[in-house]
């Protein structure tokens, strides 16, 4: 959920139409607030219908409740139990570690926000595949040498999700997180 402040009369018409009528939206040429927690939509911000390609989800009464976290969102998530739906861009080689002999593969994800390693553990790894989407379900966060990650955990599940959005995304940088610049509501 993203709070956001609306200067345009119009757009609020537009705005209040959508919603009584649980329609989704599209939002682009938008600006935040200084501290970056609210949107503003303003006489200059498109609002406009999404074609059904790119409004991957569904309404949602309560949005508190709704489990997926975007990868620019982790400070704020919950360490374990998190849903998060991705494109593996890379998937290392697997490696046993520990005394255990666990197998152990680090993928690269990205999603529109942003882009981290998870580490997929033991029977996880045939599971996934490099340029697929996927629905990782009970993943926790982890630091490791100072670095945020993911890692799979006994209870994650992974289901190959096709997503028109996130198929098609590409990182040049691997090194920076990607933005995109409009944002979906529902």
């Amino acid at each position: 959920m993203q709070d956001a402040l609306c200067y345009s009369t119009t757009k609020r018409a537009i705005l209040a139409e959508k919603e009584a009528s649980r329609t989704p939206i599209k939002i682009a040429r938008f600006t935040r607030t200084a501290d970056h927690t609210k949107l503003v939509v303003n006489d200059i911000t498109h609002v406009t219908a999404p074609n059904s390609l790119e409004c991957p989800f569904q309404f949602c009464q309560n949005l508190d409740n709704q489990a997926t976290t975007t990868l620019e969102k982790l400070d704020e998530a919950p360490e374990d139990k998190l849903e998060i739906f991705c494109k593996v861009l890379k998937l290392s080689e697997t490696k046993v570690v520990g005394r255990a002999k666990y197998n152990v593969a680090n993928a690269t994800i990205a999603d529109n926000t942003g882009q981290i390693t998870l580490d997929v553990w033991n029977n996880l790894i045939p599971q996934i595949q490099e340029n697929k989407v996927y629905k990782f379900t009970n993943l926790s966060v982890r630091f490791w040498n100072g670095v945020r990650k993911l890692k799979t955990t006994t209870n994650s599940v992974v289901l190959e999700t096709p997503n028109p959005l996130l198929e098609g995304l590409e990182v040049e940088d691997t090194s920076s997180p990607y933005q995109e610049t409009t944002i979906l509501l529902s």
